[in-house]
């Protein structure tokens, strides 16, 4: 099966990032050369988390790259516009973080609120999710 967050080239990603308008040395913006590892066990690794829609990027929203411990965001590595969502992104930018703060640093506050919001959303369905299954496992056992 494809993934979508694979289906990229580097030249492609630049002319789109041209044809919007965005070049690195205006907005922060280049093309992604390597894409992120998002692999998390047991709740320790990366993941793109929040988000912020810029116009000038079309469809495309920033999403930052988060190392977390126990599903709890703690450091965050990149920004990257992406399309698509959490089953597959399609790359089409990244830019440092210091970049990321300088151009948008009026919505940075709505962003980590974003960001905050979506791991709480995400590590709620897990445990859900495993209590639903421990529970079961229980009445089975029950029944037996």
């Amino acid at each position: 099966m494809a993934d979508r967050q694979h289906l990229w080239s580097p030249s492609a990603n630049l002319k789109e990032l041209r044809s919007a308008g965005l070049t690195s040395a205006q907005d922060g913006f280049r093309a992604v050369e390597i894409l992120p590892a998002m692999k998390r066990v047991n709740g320790v690794g990366t993941i793109l988390l929040g988000w912020i829609a810029d116009p000038a990027l079309g469809d495309a929203r920033v999403k930052l790259l988060w190392f977390t411990i126990l599903f709890i965001p703690v450091l965050p590595l990149r920004a990257y516009a992406v399309t698509g969502d959490s089953s597959g992104y399609c790359f089409r930018g990244e830019m440092s973080l210091l970049a990321f703060l300088r151009r948008y640093r009026w919505r940075v506050m709505s962003y980590l609120i974003t960001a905050l919001v979506e791991a709480i959303l995400r590590a709620a369905l897990l445990l859900g999710c495993a209590l639903f299954a421990l529970l079961l496992v229980y009445w089975i056992a029950g029944r037996l």
